[in-house]
């Protein structure tokens, strides 16, 4: 889109000029921007010496406009004036390609959550202090309040519990935390053996630097398997 834009090919004279060609670039000139814009939002983390974090909702609040501004430009793709017939086969590839993906997105933003969207039921509970709370299909550890810009509310004390290849997103979690977070975070991690342990170096390295994270590692081949009691008394008390 960059040699695209920078070398805007003029094809006064091939093509007769139409309202809806004259349309479909003035949404190009839209879209161009603000796709950059999020590409940028994503890849600013990894600009050395920026050392700023924004909160993961902000960024999946506007990631989600990827969609919106693709299809701007399947939309300036189909309407622009071009030299190519609808014959074409260049001109079939590149109409096709993008309505399919623009279909995928609709059906993942749209239909899928809905489709896929199970029903649970909660047998019994048992209350004995604290709180048990899930993702509930937003695998994230913060919770925010869009009507106080993205106020955080998570809860002060919170014990995740990972089990092999599942601890994968709480490695990225522990990775996104900062010497300034006032949460306590306690992890307790389940592995067959230390050959199958994931990311314990990354771990350690986060309990040396973050004052309010601390972690067990248990491994079920030789240690046994972990039940409840066993999670409640490895657990800080808070």
């Amino acid at each position: 889109m960059v040699v695209h834009n920078v070398l805007e090919p003029d094809f006064e004279g091939w093509v007769e000029e139409t309202p809806l060609g004259d349309l479909a670039g003035d949404v190009g000139e839209v879209a161009f921007p603000a796709l950059l814009a999020l590409i940028l939002l994503s890849w600013i983390k990894c600009i050395p010496y920026i050392t700023g974090r924004y909160p993961y909702p902000f960024w999946r609040f506007f990631h989600r406009f990827t969609g919106l501004f693709s299809a701007m430009v399947v939309i300036h793709q189909l309407l622009v004036d071009k030299p190519l017939t609808g014959s074409a086969a260049l001109s079939i590839y590149l109409n096709a390609t993008p309505v399919v993906g623009i279909s995928c997105y609709l059906f993942t933003e749209f239909v899928e959550k809905r489709w896929r969207r199970g029903a649970h039921r909660v047998i019994s509970l048992e209350q004995k202090g604290g709180a048990i709370e899930g993702p509930y299909r937003r695998f994230n550890f913060r919770k925010f309040d869009f009507r106080k810009f993205f106020g955080r509310k998570e809860k002060q004390h919170q014990v995740w519990v990972a089990r092999g290849i599942g601890t994968t997103p709480f490695l990225a979690w522990v990775q996104s935390l900062s010497e300034h977070e006032t949460v306590r975070i306690y992890l307790f991690y389940s592995a067959l053996n230390a050959e199958e342990a994931l990311g314990l170096e990354v771990l350690e390295k986060a309990k040396a630097r973050l004052h309010g994270f601390s972690f067990d590692v248990v491994f079920s081949q030789s240690e046994g398997r972990v039940d409840a009691d066993r999670l409640t008394a490895s657990a800080p008390s808070t």
